[in-house]
């Protein structure tokens, strides 16, 4: 996996070294992380032209999927367009017919495991097989979101912060030239960087929804069976019985003695059985692409533009506000 992890990351890494303008944040990291899941399940990569148009339709089903109108069974059949819905199923058709073509009669990495665990390997069609499907937009639609958006945060933090740009520079010179994620043990201001990225966004402000199977009781309330649960990440997040000064963006609070310390109140991945399944595909993919960024380019506001804001716009995701970054290929660290 992290061999291909290392192609995306190199070849964004090259571009934004090799930019010239200014470049828009919203433009850089979901049609990526899109073809390297893409990847990893069907075994085959997809042109960037293709990845960037799927990646496009995806970021209209999710704007389509805050529309309170697109659950309504009736108004999604009259108004098709106006709910949203239509948006929604040129999505999933489109990318249900690119998957048919990339996984029919092969398809690698993911999909060659299950082929092989399956009674009758050789009549056996991933295509039509509907839990492989539905496991396959889960995949693209759990991570796609969060993953672009811890990016984007982090790139605006690195813009709000120059001084500790310079310092995770400094750690990860010290690093191999392609910093894998067993080399994240002798990063930790970036490790701290990245958990409190994951902190001050609260990117994913709520977890999976759960049910309660049973009455139960918790902080003298009574839960009855059948309850629909959340929990509430962004609240234990900036919860200042829980966090000193919790609204400013603080990496060294996770430090101890220069060693990086985690703390079980940063959950951006969920808590429990149903945590999410993709963590250490994300976190690998997150230390090596930061570690790579960091070891090759700097980054600046463009000119004349403010520094981005810590405001945000909430649906499934906390989203920070579009922002234009300028990347330069970054000088030996001082």
């Amino acid at each position: 996996m992290e061999l291909l992890i290392r192609t995306e990351v190199n070849e964004l890494v090259t571009e934004l070294a090799d930019a010239r303008e200014p470049v828009p944040v919203k433009s850089l990291f979901r049609w990526r992380y899109f073809n390297l899941s893409w990847t990893i399940v069907t075994g085959q990569r997809l042109p960037a032209a293709e990845a960037q148009r799927l990646a496009h339709l995806f970021t209209l089903e999710m704007s389509a999927l805050q529309n309170t109108w697109v659950n309504n069974s009736v108004l999604r059949t009259i108004f098709p367009e106006k709910s949203g819905f239509a948006d929604v199923l040129r999505y999933r058709d489109a990318v249900r017919a690119a998957f048919a073509a990339a996984v029919r009669g092969g398809g690698g990495t993911f999909v060659a495991k299950v082929r092989a665990a399956q009674p009758e390997p050789a009549a056996w069609r991933p295509e039509v097989d509907e839990d492989l499907v539905m496991f396959f937009f889960d995949f693209m639609n759990g991570g796609c979101e969060t993953t672009s958006s811890f990016f984007e945060w982090s790139m605006a933090y690195l813009l709000r912060e120059p001084e500790l740009q310079r310092r995770l520079r400094k750690e990860v010179a010290a690093l191999p030239s392609q910093p894998t994620l067993a080399h994240r043990a002798n990063a930790p201001l970036l490790r701290a960087f990245e958990t409190e990225v994951f902190r001050r966004s609260s990117l994913t402000p709520a977890g999976v929804p759960h049910r309660s199977l049973q009455n139960f009781k918790v902080g003298g309330y009574n839960v009855p069976a059948g309850t629909t649960l959340r929990y509430d990440i962004m609240g234990a997040h900036w919860d200042p019985a829980r966090w000193s000064d919790p609204l400013r963006f603080r990496p060294e609070r996770f430090l101890r003695n220069g060693k990086f310390m985690g703390s079980e109140d940063v959950v951006p991945y969920g808590i429990g059985l149903r945590r999410c399944t993709g963590e250490k595909y994300a976190e690998a993919y997150h230390f090596m692409l930061l570690a790579s960024l960091l070891r090759e380019v700097t980054v600046e506001p463009a000119p004349g533009a403010a520094l981005p804001t810590e405001a945000a716009s909430i649906g499934l995701v906390r989203l920070c506000l579009p922002f234009d970054v300028v990347c330069r290929r970054a000088p030996p660290p001082q």
